[in-house]
């Protein structure tokens, strides 16, 4: 449920993954989340290989925007 509650918070952000449903069965807890089309950071990296100054720091200043999102709602970064 926290981490439900963190997506929910999170959702003003266009730099942060979105939650999109949640469910609880027996078992389990499922988070539904945003399809992202083009992968995950990941997978870029594994097709591109190193990044230039120009895109590492572009990718930089997305990270630095969606935590400085979470900090404003009181989440703190883990």
């Amino acid at each position: 449920m926290v981490e439900r509650r963190v997506l929910q918070l999170a959702s003003g952000s266009p730099f942060l993954l979105h939650g999109q449903f949640a469910f609880q069965t027996k078992d389990l807890v499922l988070l539904g989340m945003e399809y992202i089309n083009c992968g995950d950071f990941d997978e870029l990296l594994q097709r591109k290989g190193c990044l230039d100054s120009p895109c590492a720091r572009f990718y930089t200043a997305e990270l630095v925007c969606g935590i400085q999102h979470l900090h404003t709602k009181g989440i703190v970064h883990r």
